[in-house]
């Protein structure tokens, strides 16, 4: 059994955090406990490090994420119904959060669909920021976003 630990000084109050880990067989466990105001240590409750192929089969199962789905279904399906949609159209999605609306336009068929969002989602959503995108001038046939004032005004 392999045991590592760090400690790592947080930007808030001086306070200290640490972490430690331990790995046997192929487990991973992670257990974070910090100091409280008055230095006691605080201790939380291990936590299991998930694979991202769990943590996405939980999410992608979840009811919210179908209902968000349908709804970005629907309402790029009837833009496909004006003819502004098409299955070689390149799009790119900015602030794609999880990436509903990634699945969403794979799902009515367009083929070339590229999300992006401050934090990483793998595999539907890749780290970018949106105010210094990584891609050359004309490279997508249409843009979209979700939540246009988290895109410009990020905090």
């Amino acid at each position: 059994m392999e045991r590592r630990l760090a400690r790592v000084h947080g930007m808030k109050r001086g306070k200290a955090s640490e972490v430690a880990e331990t790995k046997r067989e192929g487990e991973s466990v992670v257990c974070a406990w910090s100091d409280d105001q008055f230095g006691n240590p605080v201790d939380s409750t291990p936590r299991e490090l998930v694979s991202i192929n769990k943590k996405n089969k939980r999410l992608w199962s979840s009811n919210d994420w179908k209902k968000k789905l349908s709804s970005f279904i629907n309402f790029f399906q009837s833009i496909r119904d004006l003819g502004l949609l098409h299955n070689h159209t390149k799009v790119i999605c900015v602030s794609a959060g999880a990436g509903h609306e990634v699945v969403a336009l794979s799902h009515i068929g367009v083929h070339d669909v590229t999300g992006i969002e401050l934090i990483d989602s793998p595999p539907l959503v890749s780290r970018a920021d949106p105010h210094n995108l990584p891609f050359f001038d004309h490279v997508f046939d249409l843009a979209f976003t979700a939540h246009l004032a988290e895109a410009l005004f990020s905090s």
